[in-house]
């Protein structure tokens, strides 16, 4: 019997899935081009914070958030760690946002066209011109909301674990002299989003059927804003310190103490 809900559980997510991931691609397509903000962000952004807010929802996660107005004003950049790809679907849910993506997402139906709706910028990550000229269109950036999101882990680390920053990150941030939102992502079940020691397909199954309710917290620190006499590498140290400090004390993280710099 409990497979059997199991399986309608499942099901149900994933044609809820497709169905938001039809609809908002049909509404960023038709509606996205329109110059109207409200709360100066576009309407593309507001409509796929609307669908992850449902799908959220429809998966059993509930997110607190610590300073939620805090994170609802900020204009600029917002640095997360990054543990699974249920980060993207929870910050998505949290505010309307932007990501610096793989170029390879430009090409995948609906995903890529709704990232494409919500202003991702993307970057071939082997190509050093392309990351260059990344950071140069991210320093420039003319509207800092809704907020650019920007992993400075570079990529997922392993559940329980924050990986050395890269410094990329901040010296966007620092060169542009634009406001940073430090953000640590915590779940209350290590185990359900470890997609590191089996397979994406078994985790994600897992994810759509299972019968229980995720919590996630978000802890918002105050914002930084970078002056020119600033070192980009004390602020990535003095950030991850701050952010580790909380991910251990409240989010079962792992502590260490030495700090890698920028490869």
């Amino acid at each position: 019997m409990n497979f059997f809900f199991s399986l309608i559980r499942g099901a149900f997510r994933i044609l809820l899935f497709v169905a938001l991931v039809l609809f908002g691609f049909v509404a960023v397509l038709l509606l996205g081009w329109i110059p109207l903000r409200y709360k100066e962000i576009g309407i593309g952004p507001w409509i796929v914070h609307a669908i992850a807010s449902i799908y959220t929802y429809a998966l059993a996660i509930t997110v607190k958030v610590n300073k939620p107005d805090a994170i609802r004003a900020h204009g600029g950049f917002l640095f997360a760690n990054h543990t699974t790809y249920v980060d993207i679907l929870v910050i998505l849910a949290t505010i309307p946002v932007r990501f610096v993506a793989k170029a390879e997402i430009r090409r995948w139906p609906f995903i890529g066209w709704l990232a494409m709706g919500i202003g991702c910028v993307f970057v071939k990550r082997e190509s050093r011109d392309s990351r260059k000229a990344t950071r140069q269109s991210l320093t420039l950036i003319e509207h800092h909301r809704p907020p650019v999101v920007l992993f400075p882990e570079g990529k997922t680390a392993p559940v329980g674990q924050l990986l050395p920053f890269r410094q990329g990150a901040f010296e966007i941030a620092h060169a542009g002299q634009v406001d940073y939102l430090p953000v640590a992502i915590m779940y209350s079940d290590h185990r359900l989003i470890d997609w590191k020691t089996r397979s994406a397909l078994s985790a994600w199954w897992e994810m759509l059927s299972r019968p229980g309710r995720l919590f996630v917290e978000l802890s918002v620190f105050d914002a930084v804003s970078p002056k020119t006499e600033d070192d980009p590498a004390v602020l990535m140290d003095q950030t991850r310190r701050q952010m580790l400090d909380v991910l251990v004390r409240e989010g079962g993280y792992q502590a260490e103490e030495q700090l890698a710099i920028d490869i």
